[in-house]
């Protein structure tokens, strides 16, 4: 009794033991909620990465206008150091020439003092001894005391002829001396712009990098959400930012060929209107006007076309070096400094300055380019003291530019935003 009393336990623990053990667990998936939240999480960091996008494009922005603007203080510099130069130089010419008229005038005074003591030394014979010794008597001394005193009137006009000289000699020398102190001063102030506009600049790309960081690390949180990879990410940001540039150039063709095509009626109009009777002028093509640019002479040409190619191989042995400004070599370069040392080489001098450069080229349309032609870029195309950026056409539409600071010696496309109407031909 016993024994069954026992088995009769043990089958009432085994199965009250089976029954106490957990059932099997359904399969682990996320639930509406963590699909809820993993889309919300994706939504919120593709807000965050497209708020972070306007403020990279905002900066960008700032960044060119930063560019443009210190482009703008630089070239503003380089013109006021070379006219300081050519203002010295007039100085130094100004002082000699004042130099020398008073040396003149000194000569001048030392004759009529000889003049003046040999008549004193004869004064008292003319009524005494030469009346008496004289061969011919008073006449003959009276004249020689005639002919004395026409000599040391003569020399009395000379003397004063040197005075007025050397008086307006001083004057030149004094209103270049003020000339010179006014253009130094200038050129101060233009040199603290500069450095200024310099800072500005790089305080601009700073704070681009620093978003352009930011952007990488929500790009590679977006990409974690979406399951796509950074790169992927990044070539789509990429591609949708260049659409907008296209886009942005495209207005901007668009804009400057409505402008042209206002300038050439206002042209043929002035031209009607200057030729009235007589046989109409050409008109140029529509997307490349012949030279014509009032106000800052038409420049010239010096080198050929040999001359041409050997400044742009010259300058394409220059690729990676920095930017610099004032850079003229051999380690940096600014723009104008490549391309005046590229057709320095060539045989043809210009100086350190886009604007100065663009005075003295010659004016050719853009259908005219060949290799070393010089291509102009300005904030404002109608008005040549805003150039602020020079580059050198190498063929194949192409160019070569020391482009700006942080950036280095590149070849890019040929760009016609922002450039002059014509281009030019050292």
């Amino acid at each position: 009794m016993r024994r069954r009393d026992a088995a009769a336990v043990l089958t009432l623990l085994a199965v009250l033991l089976v029954g106490t053990q957990p059932a099997q667990a359904d399969p682990v998936y996320p639930s509406k909620d963590d699909v809820r939240r993993a889309q919300q999480q994706a939504a919120t960091v593709g807000s965050q990465v497209t708020r972070l996008q306007a403020q990279l494009d905002l900066a960008a922005a700032r960044v060119e206008a930063a560019d443009i603007a210190f482009s703008s203080a630089a070239e503003d510099f380089d013109s006021a150091k070379i006219e300081l130069q050519d203002t010295q130089r007039a100085a130094t010419a100004a002082a000699e020439v004042a130099r020398r008229a008073g040396q003149r005038l000194v000569g001048a005074q030392q004759q009529v003092g000889r003049l003046a003591a040999q008549s004193y030394r004869s004064g008292g014979s003319v009524a005494s001894l030469d009346v008496l010794l004289s061969p011919r008597g008073p006449d003959d001394v009276l004249e020689r005391a005639s002919m004395m005193r026409t000599l040391a009137g003569a020399r009395q006009q000379t003397v004063e002829k040197m005075d007025a000289a050397r008086v307006v000699a001083t004057t030149l020398d004094k209103q270049a001396g003020e000339a010179m102190v006014r253009q130094a001063a200038a050129a101060k102030k233009l040199e603290r712009a500069r450095a200024q506009a310099e800072q500005r600049a790089a305080s601009a790309r700073a704070t681009l990098a620093t978003q352009t960081q930011a952007r990488t690390v929500l790009l590679t949180k977006l990409a974690a959400a979406r399951k796509t990879s950074v790169d992927v990410e990044r070539a789509r940001q990429t591609g949708l930012a260049a659409a907008a540039e296209r886009r942005l150039e495209v207005q901007r063709e668009r804009a400057a060929a409505r402008e042209a095509a206002r300038q050439r009626a206002r042209d043929r109009a002035a031209a009607g209107n200057n030729n009235s009777g007589g046989s109409p002028p050409s008109n140029p093509a529509p997307s490349d006007p012949a030279p014509s640019d009032p106000g800052t002479g038409s420049g010239s040409s010096n080198g050929s076309s040999s001359a041409g190619q050997s400044a742009v191989a010259w300058a394409k042995q220059k690729l990676g070096l920095p930017y610099q400004w004032g850079g003229a070599g051999p380690g940096s370069y600014d723009c104008s400094g490549l391309t005046m040392r590229a057709w320095e080489q060539a045989g043809v001098q210009l100086p350190h300055s886009s604007r100065i450069q663009y005075r003295q080229v010659d004016k050719i349309s853009y259908s005219q380019l060949r290799a070393g032609d010089l291509l102009f870029f300005a904030t404002d195309t109608g008005n040549p003291d805003t150039i602020h950026h020079v580059a050198m056409y190498i063929g194949g539409g192409q160019m070569i530019e020391a482009p700006y600071t942080g950036a280095n010696v590149r070849i890019t496309a040929l760009r016609r935003t922002g450039a002059m109407p014509y281009a030019g031909r050292p």
